[in-house]
């Protein structure tokens, strides 16, 4: 039986030496807040609810354990670049209430043998919750909003006078 699994990716010891398990789990939850000046007293804070949970772990990839550490490596790499989202399940149970996406691969303590294959290595691997896909003008329209301006408030050079600036 399996301990956890993400995509296709299963961790479990099995009955043919195969050891594919995790160390160093992190979670983390956290709340949105931002702090409010307020003349000659302390700020207030404004509560704008829950942040994205976001978790993360250790693998290690060793030959000795049944794995392929290389391909194990890139495909995890893949998972991460193609952006879907996956519920990561712990003890036959989903962890949270959303999906989690990979945003992390980070290889290291590589054990490489002579001829260049490696041997083994650790992933440390970090996942995000995935709620909705969010899109360019939300993220444009966060950005404004959090500088207090409109994009056509910012100062700076005019069109014309950065083109005289060029011309010169």
């Amino acid at each position: 039986m399996s301990m956890a699994s993400f995509a296709t990716k299963v961790f479990e010891v099995s009955g043919d030496n195969k050891i594919y398990t995790f160390q160093d789990f992190q979670y983390s939850s956290s709340l949105q807040t931002d702090k409010q000046d307020s003349d000659g007293n302390k700020p207030s804070t404004y509560n704008k609810g829950p942040d994205l949970d976001s978790f993360g772990f250790k693998v290690k990839l060793d030959a000795s354990y049944g794995v392929n550490p290389r391909s194990d490596w890139e495909e995890w790499k893949s998972l991460m670049e193609s952006g879907v989202a996956y519920p990561f399940i712990l003890g036959g149970k989903p962890l949270g209430s959303y999906n989690y996406i990979l945003v992390g691969v980070k290889p290291s303590n590589f054990n490489i043998d002579n001829e260049g294959n490696i041997l083994s290595l650790e992933l440390d691997l970090n996942f995000d919750e995935y709620v909705r896909a969010g899109s360019a003008d939300s993220n444009k329209k966060s950005s404004n909003k959090k500088l207090g301006k409109k994009s056509s408030e910012v100062q700076g050079l005019s069109g014309t006078e950065f083109a005289s600036l060029i011309d010169d």
